[in-house]
């Protein structure tokens, strides 16, 4: 429960860094994830471009967790439910996508993205009757490729 805390202190201390003085941490926990939720009135700064500050104020919590707590916890930092809207967005993205691969039989190389958005695509796009997903390239320039599938798979 103390490492849980320190990390909310430990976020609010670097979101303050950020002159985002008007933030506060709200924690919630289901078996081993604890969900970081910041609420402010400056959210765009938080969350940064296609949730990129977002993304790497949950690595530093997670890395931080790790250090504090040797027990397997995942950290889920979220502000004014971005994830929520944007796995929405991601989902819509990869659904237009495949459909576009079906219909013109050409494959589509998605602008790089964050590893658990692609996950995210590969799952959803793993029902989708013919397409198959691979990802390319390496980190942070890695992307997701959608192409027809094979006749013999």
């Amino acid at each position: 429960q103390e490492a849980i805390e320190g990390i909310a202190q430990y976020l609010t201390e670097i979101v303050h860094g950020m002159d985002v003085t008007d933030a506060e941490v709200f924690i919630s926990r289901i078996d081993n994830v604890i969900t970081y939720d910041i609420e402010t009135e400056s959210a765009g700064l938080v969350i940064g471009r296609h949730g990129r500050v977002l993304n790497g104020l949950q690595v530093l919590a997670q890395n931080h967790m790790h250090q504090l707590a040797h027990s397997k916890f995942f950290v889920k930092v979220d502000c004014e439910k971005y994830r929520e809207r944007r796995k929405s967005t991601v989902e819509k993205l990869a659904e237009r996508t495949a459909e576009n691969v079906v219909e013109t039989g050409r494959k589509v190389s998605l602008n790089p993205m964050p590893a658990h958005e692609r996950k995210q695509i590969h799952r959803y796009l793993n029902q989708f009757i013919g397409v198959q997903t691979h990802s390319e390239g390496k980190e942070p320039h890695r992307y997701l490729v959608v192409e027809p599938l094979d006749d013999e798979e």
